[in-house]
């Protein structure tokens, strides 16, 4: 047999591989056989032969390497060269669902929280723009709210801006406040307002509303959304509920600015010992609920049709996700 002069830059590895080969194509039976295989056997001994070290090589922290297992909160996650296994990413995603459901649910209550009171008006009797609800007998445990107490007249209503301004009368010596549909604070009516508690004229103009604009002294407050909660309270002197009562329904009104020439007779609704309900839930309803605000103006029909680009978007833009706080 030729005797095959070494090459050192092969190495000893690939020399015991080259022999070999040259054994195996004597043997005529495996000669074909064995010449196909060549290239892979090349390629195996190839990768056997001392690699020279790196002219750069980095010098990596241990803390920004991935370990091949992580005890965690959810759990033990388990990777492969960096890499999660099957069950390390389920884990992972239904982590991230779960996260996302809270951020959801926190960043979601002023909006359901608005639309719960909306709801309940309704319950007892009112929509939004067609009533003002009025505890004639003061408030007790049947109705429920979250903040109302049992020693004034409330009034409480919505009004819903999609279709225009609307004005809202306030009587005197109330206390309010008015909010948009995410909570935000729209404006104070009353003794802290800028009607001085001397009962005024507000004119609700919705966003981006182009349209004229009366001028006669309305106080004119623009809201980021067509929803808004009205909440005025009427401070009850000398144990008169009574006349308390009568004072707020002699002045307070609700009703379109293109009706302001002549505004419909006002409709009061006494939900004092009512039983209905004002609080979003705590269960999985209250995404419903919160679907309800984002989706629902879609379908023709809806108390709140016609919102969402307003107040679903305004709802979005507002929330922790969108603001960093």
């Amino acid at each position: 047999m030729h005797k095959r002069k070494k090459d050192p830059s092969y190495g000893p590895g690939f020399g015991r591989c080259a022999e070999a080969l040259a054994r195996c194509n004597g043997i005529g039976t495996l000669k074909r056989v064995v010449l196909g295989a060549v290239p892979l056997m090349l390629l195996a001994c190839a990768s056997g032969q001392q690699q020279p070290a790196p002219k750069y090589a980095a010098v990596v922290p241990p803390s920004i390497q991935t370990p091949d297992m992580v005890q965690s909160r959810i759990g033990t996650l388990k990777f492969i060269d960096g890499l999660p296994n099957p069950e390390t990413v389920e884990k992972v995603y239904d982590n991230l669902d779960f996260s996302r459901g809270v951020e959801t649910f926190l960043a979601g209550i002023p909006a359901t929280s608005v639309h719960a009171l909306c709801e309940g008006f309704g319950q007892a009797g009112y929509k939004a723009n067609h009533g003002i609800g009025i505890t004639e007998n003061l408030s007790d445990a049947r109705s429920l709210f979250l903040t109302s107490n049992s020693t004034v007249v409330y009034a409480w209503f919505c009004v819903d801006l999609k279709d225009g301004p609307m004005v809202v009368q306030t009587p005197p010596g109330v206390l309010g406040i008015v909010d948009d549909a995410y909570f935000r604070h729209v404006t104070d009516v009353g003794v802290t307002g800028p009607d001085q508690g001397k009962g005024g004229k507000y004119l609700m103009v919705p966003p981006g509303y182009q349209g004229t604009l009366p001028d006669e002294s309305y106080i004119v407050r623009r809201t980021r959304t067509n929803t808004n909660l009205f909440i005025l309270r009427a401070f009850v002197q000398a144990g008169d509920v009574a006349a308390t009562v009568r004072n707020v329904k002699a002045s307070a009104r609700v009703y379109a600015l293109s009706a302001a020439a002549n505004p419909p007779e006002q409709k009061f609704v006494n939900i004092s010992g009512l039983q209905f309900n004002t609080v979003h839930s705590n269960d999985f309803r209250f995404y419903e609920e919160l679907n309800a605000v984002m989706r629902f103006p879609r379908q023709t029909g809806h108390p709140f049709h016609g919102k969402l680009d307003t107040d679903s978007t305004a709802i979005w833009t507002a929330s922790p996700a969108q603001t960093g706080h």
